[in-house]
């Protein structure tokens, strides 16, 4: 049998990258042959995780020593990750409330500082002051991870907890100064010119869903973190996708100055043009629809499109004309398409003895529709609420499916975004109404003031061919996602017949169908076996 060592080269590569980590550096102390490639294969992938819980932090002055001392290793890490969990960007009430980030509890040794002040030396500024902060103390985490992703010259895919952006100033002068170089008469640096996909998440550690909300409530109306810094993204030459967590509201009102052709919103004086950017992922974001048509403007070639919209009651009523004005910009090429909306009550900073009105009572919550994307000819996927999609129209009477869906739709889901909101007043009822018209070309055979309650004895009969064999020809499947309308829903979702005959009625369509509904009893077992693993007792099965 033929030694690993007298394997060749590109089946060594191949093994090599079905193994570990823990793997990787064993091979690499073997023998001089398998080091050259073991080695690079380690440095591909680079994952740190901050714990405030934890007294150490990852090792990265270990790291940034071996890039130091071997300049081409930083050139094999492609893939990096930055985590950080159990933290908060903002105050709360009660004992130990103050802000905490990882720059509180972890900091850079004293005796690796001395490394990391000579490699800020070689920090990639057009001018050194632009990196010089308040924050750069020695020891400081901020001055280490921007050093640290300064020396990964061919990064391509960068994530990063929001966490470690807050009050970070050092990283974005860093970015701001090297895209600056790429733009102006410099010509393009090697820096970032690989960088395609960058990520940026919300980590806390486990928290319960509703403490999370809450958390994203507070960074949703004040986030520590300089809206430039999300922005400059856009001017990387190479990215391809973007995908980011609590995407800030822009002020974009100001727009483009006449007198000097700069753009004021922009952090540099022209407006980038992202035209190898494709996917564009706004989660969790406070920014509202006039922001997402400012940033759809310079993304010409955008495919994928992910906006989901969490922002306080103030900001409403949400402008879903804005909303289908910014989609207008990228109907001929967009292909997937998520809609998702998601209004919160502003009631954390209002006192007990206030009277504070909930989001859900609210009169008018949006303006105007997505309308009809007959037009969308490219989208093959749709995943968006009724509200969304009709607006505040009257439930009882909304315009056909075969009006609103795009003509090549492939997979449509259905969403339970503001279901629960009054302003809407969607029910069952009326979903399975619309829903069984599109599909089967039915309509209800009796109306009833108190049809809910009559749900059993409610019937469909023939009316028109079904709908969407002319509408939307190449639908295949459908998604009702209704698992958080807890509540809420009078009997379609709830009532399992009703469900299966709907499913039954789909397949003899030829289009797949799933029915996800808020379960009690599934959510009651989900929070006994959080509980029980919290307490350290096991379940006997």
């Amino acid at each position: 049998m033929a030694s690993c060592e007298e394997l060749p080269v590109e089946l060594k590569e191949a093994i090599i990258l079905e193994l570990s980590p823990r793997d990787l550096n064993n091979l690499s102390k073997t023998c001089k042959s398998l080091r050259v490639v073991a080695l690079p294969a380690m440095f591909r992938r680079i994952e740190f995780t901050w714990d405030a819980k934890a007294a150490d932090g990852p090792a990265i002055t270990a790291l940034l020593r071996s890039i130091l001392e071997t300049p081409a290793l930083g050139k094999n890490i492609k893939d990096l990750t930055l985590q950080a969990v159990n933290y908060r960007g903002f105050r709360a009430p009660g004992f130990n409330g103050d802000i905490l980030l990882p720059g509180h509890t972890h900091r850079i040794p004293a005796p690796d500082w001395e490394m990391f002040e000579k490699a800020l030396e070689a920090c990639p500024c057009e001018e050194k002051g632009e990196c010089d902060d308040t924050t750069t103390r020695e020891g400081n985490l901020n001055a280490g991870i921007a050093v640290l992703i300064s020396y990964c010259t061919r990064l391509e895919s960068l994530q990063m907890d929001i966490q470690l952006l807050m009050n970070n100033y050092r990283l974005p002068a860093m970015l701001r100064s090297t895209l600056y170089r790429t733009l102006g008469p410099w010509g393009k640096q090697s820096w970032f010119e690989k960088l395609t996909q960058v990520t940026i998440t919300q980590g806390y550690g486990p928290l319960e869903k509703e403490a999370l909300f809450h958390v994203t409530e507070q960074y949703a109306t004040n986030l520590p973190v300089p809206t430039d810094t999300f922005l400059a993204l856009f001017y990387l030459p190479a990215v391809k996708t973007l995908d980011i967590t609590l995407f800030p509201n822009v002020d974009a009102s100001e727009g483009l100055q006449k007198d000097s052709g700069r753009h004021t919103v922009w952090p540099f004086p022209q407006a980038p043009l992202a035209l190898w950017l494709t996917t564009l992922r706004i989660c969790r974001s406070p920014a509202l629809p006039a922001t997402l048509d400012l940033l759809l403007q310079v993304t010409p070639n955008l495919t994928t499109l992910d906006y989901d919209l969490f922002t306080p009651a103030s900001k409403a009523p949400i402008c879903l004309d804005t909303l289908r004005q910014a989609l207008e910009r990228v109907r001929r090429t967009l292909k997937h398409l998520t809609i998702k909306l998601d209004v919160f009550g502003d009631d954390y900073g209002v006192d007990d003895d206030e009277f504070d009105t909930p989001a859900e009572d609210m009169g008018v919550v949006c303006r105007g529709a997505l309308g009809s994307l007959r037009e969308f000819d490219a989208l093959l996927t749709l995943k968006a609420s009724l509200p969304a999609l009709y607006g505040q129209v009257h439930a009882f009477d909304p315009s056909s499916l075969a009006n609103i869906l795009p003509p090549n739709l492939q997979r449509l889901v259905i969403t339970d975004d503001m279901w629960n909101f009054m302003a809407f007043l969607w029910t069952d009822i009326h979903l399975l109404r619309l829903l069984r018209k599109f599909i089967t070309g039915e309509k209800k055979h009796k109306e009833w003031w108190d049809q809910a309650a009559r749900l059993p004895e409610i019937s469909f009969i023939a009316d028109t061919e079904p709908l969407w064999k002319t509408a939307t020809p190449h639908l295949s499947e459908l998604v009702v996602d209704f698992e958080r309308a807890d509540g809420e829903n009078e009997g379609f979702l709830l009532r399992p017949e009703q469900r299966n005959l709907f499913k039954k009625l789909c397949r003899e369509q030829g289009i797949s169908c799933e029915i996800l509904y808020y379960d009690v009893n599934k959510v009651l077992r989900k929070h006994l076996s959080s509980d029980v693993e919290s307490s350290g007792v096991e379940l006997l099965e």
